[in-house]
């Protein structure tokens, strides 16, 4: 069926010409060649720099569309304050600016474009266990390094936190936050399954077997510890205070934090250390002034900040667990996860090495969800092992095939050891040094006090005792001479060996950080091959096969290892020798990717706006001509606006039977067609899911290995699912998903073609008759006005420009819609799953009962035979509820497609009655006499005009002329492939070596310096 759609619609695009662009020489067609002929001097063919789309690669095209559009905004709002103030003043022209409907639908179309803007929303959901390192690389991302906690414990990330650009530039709130509680039910109900969690008995009444009741009593063990921890952290209550009361008196026991619930809590600073301290106890386990901790009552964190790549439309969510133990924040992660533009996963590098990466990440359920989502490609997902400088060189060396297959490393391993044993010998040399120079200086010393001694000696009168002296002072002169010799020489050799040892140390470390480095790249490209394999086993019967052909979803995943700690000590310029740039730490690739990924939906957006601002531009520069001020015209504007309400109305009828045909096509197209004779599963697969219900790890074929019976209660009386283990090792378990993933392999590799391709492929083949009616609804214009006020045909053909954007406008406009309902199945899938878990409810209801002796094997039993004779009629339901949620996509194609025609026609009807009220305008002053007042309201007229029109004409240059913008291309995604040393780093050590004859000269000076100091002092 995906072949034969696929070949349909080539064919029929093929057969019918899209609307082209403006910048094709051949784009207008029939538009306006048949205006041509009567008007050969009109210059249609645009020649705005973000227009020029063929000529650049995405991220130029993106980076120019945006400077386009804060430059539009920019002039735009400049008119916008000029139109206020003549409204606000007491001019002359106040009252025809206030009265022309035209004026004010401008400025609030600006507005409304804004506001659009600012609502752009590109989701990126950044999920992982506990101590992956989310909020630290989420930090780096922001470029904000404390902004999230970071710590390791499970209130770090205990509610979805969105981080949002924010757009207000008042002075104290600069940084913003908005914080929802759990209201009094949600957080009722979680307290009711402690009270049941402490009424639970395991005796001999039970009926269980011995096994059975230990294997129970852990996990009720477990649960309640666990959830007494957010309850001494709430309340600072002991499990015996807890079990005295009930839920409705411990909720009541506070009021602070009864008044917390249900409401909305707003933060807002100028500072972002203070507001990072403000916001800390609903993000982190921090306790608020009141002494409690809160992050046990919130679900959902939302703040603001300003962000380079918030500001493109990114929205970053730090989400919980899928399968948290909070049912109702649960809820919020899937339905964040569901809506997901690009997801990160983050998975810690030391885990992911020893890891089935791809099993742990991610289920298949959530692998063909996201591809139905048409999120799972290496454009909008991936896998970041962190912590990547967390690396055992010696064990990786040794343990690693490869890297024991890579020269280079062994050869740096052998120059570690070579630098490391002549660096212990040149310290013990220094020392030996050093302690030399110490005794030197002691005999120095006392050869300087000995000589002191000696001169101070006078007046010897006999002779031989005088000769004695002058003898002993010679040599006292001597000794000091030689002492003061060798002591220069003992420090000289001590400054050559500490240079020594530094030039060692230096390039010991270059070399260490060498090594690690080669063992991080070679752990990463390990990683990369095996997360990159697993995902595509996750795909391996539902995957479409053309998909295999394009490019961009070749690998599936893209695979980044950073470290945010290397890159935090760059950006606070500390030394790495593992990371001597910041490319090193991988995180200057991710954020590249990052904002890569979310271009597609950018450029998108950006489109939208710049077609309606470029509308608005042609509206408004017309507006503000003043260059036929002086050209009278002589019609009658009631007989003008009923020749011109008959066009609007033949050609508004042509156009709506247009689109309400084309509506009726896309809405009988049925995605589900194709996939209604698969909708049959066999038994054998069904009972196969339903047997591994019971297994420890279902999605390991290789591990057959039961789950505590204690386990498979609680999913059970969770209604199967969502359910986090409560064991030392967490996993997630979801019934209904697992036994709705046979059936979405199927639909997805069927009815995604359609959805994704099919539909989106009609847009040409809508705009084809939309564009042949357009262009005989100008016609007519032309021809009427032509007929009955010829002399107002150059002011029409200043209108053409407009109409060709109402155009684009509703191209666009039918893009979207179409693109609308390829979007749907991110809604459309959950549906099935949902629907298999109501019907489901009722059976594992009936396991319950199940006790006594044996009934963790009784109640396997029950499931596998009931499911199995009633899956059938449960996937029809659950079928039908997916197509009614699809009919609403349905109804909704019609209403927008009518909507289509109003909004083109309210555009052009507008802009005619402000033509025919600016030309009725001119025409009465051209004929008004040169009385005072009257020349007064006439300049101030063209006053407010010419400042709109020097306006508009910076608007045309900046478009035009853009000058350069920021390119967001990267060469490479991937970790540098060489190590490159500091500059500073000295790179050889050679030189150090020939100051051994030195060396040797100090040690006989040591000899003779040993033979005098048996010298007597006199």
């Amino acid at each position: 069926m995906a072949d034969m759609v696929k070949s349909e619609s080539d064919d029929r695009i093929a057969a019918s010409p899209s609307v082209k662009s403006e910048d094709d020489p051949g784009a207008a067609g029939p538009f306006l060649s048949n205006l041509a002929s009567h008007y050969p001097n009109i210059e249609y063919t645009s020649s705005f720099a973000w227009e020029r789309e063929s000529e650049m690669k995405i991220s130029e095209r993106v980076a120019t569309k945006q400077k386009a559009l804060d430059d539009a905004f920019n002039c735009a709002q400049g008119i916008v304050n000029l139109i206020t103030t003549a409204c606000d003043g007491e001019g002359p022209d106040v009252g025809q600016v206030q009265k022309d409907p035209e004026i004010q639908a401008w400025k609030e179309e600006i507005s409304r474009l804004k506001e659009q803007h600012m609502s752009l929303e590109i989701l990126v959901g950044v999920a992982g266990a506990t101590g992956a390192g989310k909020s630290t690389i989420l930090n780096m991302l922001l470029g904000r390094p404390h902004l999230l906690p970071s710590s390791n414990s499970e209130a770090s990330t205990a509610s979805a936190c969105q981080v949002k650009y924010n757009h207000d530039d008042s002075p104290n709130h600069l940084f913003r936050a908005e914080i929802d509680c759990h209201t009094y039910q949600e957080v009722l109900c979680e307290l009711k399954k402690l009270y049941e969690a402490f009424g639970q008995t395991f005796d001999e009444e039970t009926h269980l077997s011995q096994m059975e009741r230990m294997e129970q009593q852990v996990n009720n063990e477990v649960f309640i510890r666990e959830e007494m921890k957010k309850i001494k952290a709430v309340w600072h209550l002991e499990r015996e205070q807890v079990e005295s009361m009930t839920p409705e008196t411990l909720l009541d026991s506070n009021g602070h934090v009864r008044a917390l619930l249900g409401g909305t809590q707003s933060i807002s600073s100028a500072n972002i250390k203070e507001f990072a301290e403000l916001v800390k106890p609903y993000v982190d386990s921090s306790p608020t002034p009141q002494g409690f901790e809160v992050w046990p009552l919130v679900k959902q964190a939302k703040l603001y900040v300003k962000s380079p790549v918030l500001k493109e439309g990114i929205t970053l969510v730090d989400l919980p667990g899928l399968s948290d133990a909070v049912e109702s924040r649960a809820r919020v992660a899937q339905r964040f996860f569901e809506r997901l533009d690009t997801t990160i996963i983050v998975t810690r590098s030391s885990r992911a090495i020893d890891e089935k990466i791809g099993v742990d990440l991610m289920n298949e359920y959530q692998a063909l969800q996201m591809q139905s989502n048409g999120t799972f490609r290496k454009k909008q997902f991936c896998v970041v092992a962190s912590q990547m400088d967390d690396i055992d060189v010696e064990g990786f060396r040794l343990g690693s095939k490869v890297a024991k297959a890579n020269v280079n490393l062994q050869n740096d391993m052998e120059e570690i050891g070579r630098l490391t044993h002549e660096k212990r010998e040149t310290e013990k040399e220094l020392r030996t040094r050093t302690k030399n120079a110490e005794v030197c200086k002691k005999k120095l010393g006392k050869a300087t006090h000995v000589l002191k001694t000696l001169k101070a000696k006078k007046n010897i009168t006999i002779l031989k005792a005088a000769r004695l002296h002058r003898e002993k002072l010679e040599k006292a002169y001597r000794k000091v001479s030689t002492l003061q010799t060798q002591l220069a020489s003992y420090k000289t050799t001590v400054d050559q060996l500490h240079g020594k040892l530094y030039k060692l140390e230096e390039s010991l470390e270059a070399c260490k950080g060498r090594a690690k480095w080669t063992c991080i790249r070679l752990r990463h490209e390990y990683i990369a091959e095996r997360v990159k394999k697993n995902m595509k086993s996750k795909l391996r019967s539902s995957q479409d096969q053309d998909q295999g052909t394009n490019s961009e979803n070749d690998g599936i995943v893209e695979v980044f290892s950073v470290s945010a700690k290397a890159y935090r000590d760059h950006l606070g310029n500390e030394r790495s020798a593992s990371f001597p740039e910041t490319s090193y730490t991988g995180i200057p690739q991710l954020l590249t990717w990052l904002r890569t990924s979310a271009l597609e939906k950018r450029e998108a957006h950006l489109d939208v706006l710049l077609k309606a601002l470029q509308r608005l531009l042609n509206g408004i520069q017309q507006w503000s001509n003043v260059k036929s001020g002086d050209q009278t015209v002589t019609f009658s504007r009631r007989a003008m606006e009923g020749i011109l309400s008959n066009v609007h109305e033949n050609h508004k009828k042509n156009l709506d039977t247009a689109l309400r045909h084309w509506a009726g096509v896309i809405v009988a197209i049925d995605p589900f067609e194709s996939i209604k004779h698969h909708i049959m599963v066999s038994s054998e697969t069904v009972g196969t899911v339903v047997f591994k219900w019971a297994f420890k790890y279902p999605d390991d074929a290789r591990k057959l290995d039961y789950m505590a019976y204690g386990t498979y209660d609680a999913i059970l009386r969770r209604n199967g699912g969502p359910f986090l283990s409560r064991g030392s090792e967490r996993r997630s378990y979801n019934f209904s998903e697992s036994l709705a993933v046979p059936v979405l392999r199927v639909m997805s590799g069927n009815w995604l073609p359609v959805l994704h391709k099919y539909i989106p492929s009609h847009e040409p083949l809508i705009m084809k008759p939309i564009a042949e009616i357009w262009h005989r609804y100008v016609s007519e214009l032309v021809k009427q006005i032509e007929t009955a006020a010829p002399a107002i045909l150059p002011q029409l053909q200043e209108c053409l420009p407009v109409l060709r954007r109402i155009l684009d406008e509703m191209q666009l406009r039918v893009r979207e819609i179409l693109n609308g309902v390829s979007r749907s199945s991110s809604d459309i899938q959950p549906e099935f799953r949902d629907a298999l878990q109501t019907r489901l409810t009722p059976l594992f209801a009936q396991a319950l009962a199940i006790t006594g002796t044996g009934s963790f094997k009784k109640r396997r039993e029950y499931l596998q035979q009931h499911v199995v004779e009633r899956v059938q009629p449960m996937f029809d339901y659950a079928y039908k509820r997916m197509e009614e949620a699809y009919d609403v996509y349905r109804a909704n194609v019609l209403r927008e497609f009518v909507l289509i025609s109003t909004f083109a026609f309210d555009k052009v009807k507008q802009h005619f009655d402000l033509l025919l009220a600016n030309l009725k305008k001119k025409t009465r002053r051209s004929t008004t006499s040169d009385s005072g007042r009257d020349k007064e309201e006439v300049d101030d007229s063209i006053a407010l005009k010419q400042n709109v029109a020097r306006l508009v004409l910076e608007w045309e240059t900046m478009w035009r002329f853009p000058g350069e913008v920021e390119d967001m291309s990267c060469d490479s995604l991937e970790l540098p492939l060489e190590f490159v040393r500091r500059s500073n780093d000295l790179e050889d050590t050679e030189e150090d070596n020939d100051e051994g004859d030195e060396e040797d000269d100090s040690e006989d000076e040591d000899a003779e310096m040993g033979e005098e100091e048996e010298e007597d002092e006199e």
